[in-house]
């Protein structure tokens, strides 16, 4: 064999095992940490939202420090439609590593606490760095980098993301 072919079989298992992480992260409820740049993590979240579990398609919620967005008024103004069970959407948090430490503890909080009813609300959160290294430095949170490393989906270069559904 020889080694093109190698190489393509190769970034097929590894789009296989994308997609197959992609379909397991939509069947389960538990946070979600995407290893990837910016635009494939925004990518492989709405992949997620369309094949959802129950078959309905929920909204993705961007938090995005860029504009001056704050985890913690999104939170408050997002509450009901984040709520697991009847929620619709899904809070993304792009590069989670930027995040100031108020911001880590509120969502770690989120996280960490339960609504009245059980519930903890849909999170998916990305980072184009190492949060192991983030951690060790101090300049994450090993608390919460251990509440969203749930389903860790690493984004390997190449692979196309599709959004069917399930």
């Amino acid at each position: 064999m020889s080694s093109r072919n190698s190489s393509r079989l190769t970034r097929q298992d590894a789009a296989r095992a994308l997609e197959d992480d992609i379909t397991l992260a939509a069947m389960s409820l538990a946070p979600v940490l995407i290893t990837a740049p910016p635009a494939d993590a925004l990518r492989v979240v709405r992949a997620i939202a369309a094949r959802e579990r129950r078959g309905h398609v929920r909204e993705v919620l961007t938090w995005d420090a860029a504009v001056g967005d704050t985890i913690i008024e999104m939170i408050a103004a997002n509450r009901i439609r984040l709520a697991t069970d009847h929620g619709t959407a899904i809070l993304f948090v792009g590069e989670v590593h930027t995040l100031k430490s108020r911001d880590q503890f509120a969502l770690m909080k989120l996280l960490a606490y339960p609504d009245r009813r059980g519930d903890v609300p849909r999170i998916a959160a990305s980072s184009s760095m190492d949060l192991c290294d983030c951690v060790a430095s101090g300049r994450f949170d090993a608390r919460l980098f251990y509440r969203l490393n749930v389903i860790h989906i690493v984004v390997p270069a190449g692979p196309h993301i599709t959004t069917r559904s399930a």
